[in-house]
């Protein structure tokens, strides 16, 4: 995804997704929700959108970088069954 100087944003389609569909892309370390435009998009397409005003500070994301939040067995932390 590239943000130049302009009041559009390119962004290029991360899988082959329906018209109507949104995703978050990241424009200057901020995370945005774009929609999928009409005849939807194949993976590798780039396809333009307005630039959104996202003036102030980003909120820091408590995700972690480069790696998985959860552990292999993560999954059993609340038992074998949930109900």
């Amino acid at each position: 995804m590239s943000s130049g100087g302009d009041a559009m944003i390119s962004v290029e389609a991360p899988c082959d997704i329906d018209e109507g569909f949104a995703f978050d892309v990241i424009v200057d370390g901020r995370v945005i929700q774009v929609e999928v435009p009409e005849g939807g998009l194949q993976l590798g397409q780039i396809f333009t959108v307005p630039r959104p005003d996202i003036g102030g500070d980003p909120l820091p994301s408590r995700a972690p970088m480069g790696r998985w939040k959860d552990g292999t067995f993560d999954c059993f932390k609340h038992g074998l069954v949930s109900i």
